[in-house]
């Protein structure tokens, strides 16, 4: 039986009893989320309603670039699943879990329920910081460029970016955020 997310939003019981957070969506819009789903980004749960996801992405590339990938496995397997840095209400980011299964396999955001929870990526777990890491890593936190950075540390900002890319590949991070989320 197919349902919309209207109808889906009315059957909320379900959704606020599960440990896990919980959302429904259309459109890539927020029908309904539990509280759960709310409190990982640091909203109230009618703060979300009717809102795009992209609210929660670092960038509006990542949103697209990320709802291209969903609804091209989307419409083959009818699911998918990913880990991902989001972004919370204050701007920081946060890396999450993300579980989706769609309705119907034509228009895979006509009807979307996820499941979300907090991440520890594994990559956190399986590497060390040096103090020269650690050191970038704290000064890009407080917003500095590499240019800042190397006048601080008293090195090149060459070699910050060559530190910074370093610290990518060892984390495993994309970009700049998800380096901060993954390293912090």
């Amino acid at each position: 039986m197919n349902y919309t997310a209207e109808q889906l939003a009315h059957t909320g019981l379900l959704m606020d009893l599960l440990p896990i957070g919980m959302v429904l969506s259309s459109g890539r819009r927020i029908s309904r989320g539990n509280a759960i789903f709310a409190d990982i980004f640091g909203y109230c749960p009618d703060d979300l309603i009717g809102k795009s996801w992209e609210m929660l992405f670092p960038s509006h590339h990542d949103f697209v670039e990320l709802g291209d990938c969903w609804r091209g496995i989307l419409s083959r397997d009818g699911q998918y699943c990913d880990e991902r840095i989001m972004l919370r209400k204050n701007q920081e980011p946060v890396n999450v879990r993300v579980r989706g299964k769609c309705q119907d396999r034509r228009d895979p955001y006509l009807l979307l329920a996820c499941t979300l929870e907090l991440a520890s990526s594994a990559a956190a777990a399986s590497f060390s910081l040096s103090a020269r890491e650690r050191e970038i890593i704290d000064a890009m936190s407080n917003g500095l460029t590499s240019k800042q950075i190397g006048l601080k540390l008293g090195i090149s900002h060459r070699t910050v970016e060559t530190y910074r890319a370093r610290l990518m590949t060892k984390v495993g991070a994309r970009n700049a955020t998800q380096l901060l989320a993954l390293a912090s």
